[in-house]
């Protein structure tokens, strides 16, 4: 899917639903509307794991993040794997604050720097919640 604000592309793998999104301006309405056609897209195919990846700038605040991590913890259903692969200039503060409100709400979403990592998390079906 494209916007004129981003590019959102999807991928039916074999063992996963692949979702990249990329943008070269972000911000806190950008992110919800990329977030809700993604969550539409995963309900649509019944996908049980998703890797996705955001290659995205940064935003303004870490306050941002936080909406926007929330947003996506409670928007994904929970039967859905999530691994996410995050390439912005701020990838450790959204890595650390998905990880802490998944654990937080009990959910099997991650984030990751690595796409690999990522990966083999997302297909390990021996490895416990976070």
């Amino acid at each position: 899917m494209v916007s004129d604000l981003y590019s959102l592309h999807f991928e039916d793998r074999t063992e996963y639903l692949y979702a990249c999104v990329q943008a070269d301006v972000i911000n806190l309405a950008i992110a919800v509307q990329y977030i809700n056609e993604t969550m539409a897209h995963v309900r649509q195919t019944d996908a049980t794991k998703m890797l996705f990846v955001r290659e995205t700038p940064g935003m303004v605040s870490a306050t941002e993040y936080s909406i926007v991590c929330s947003i996506i913890v409670n928007m994904i259903p929970r039967n859905v794997r999530v691994a996410l692969v995050d390439r912005s200039p701020a990838h450790r503060t959204v890595v650390r604050i998905i990880n802490a409100e998944a654990k937080e709400k009990d959910r099997d979403i991650r984030a990751f720097e690595e796409f690999d990592e990522a990966e083999a998390w997302l297909l390990d079906t021996t490895r416990a919640k976070l």
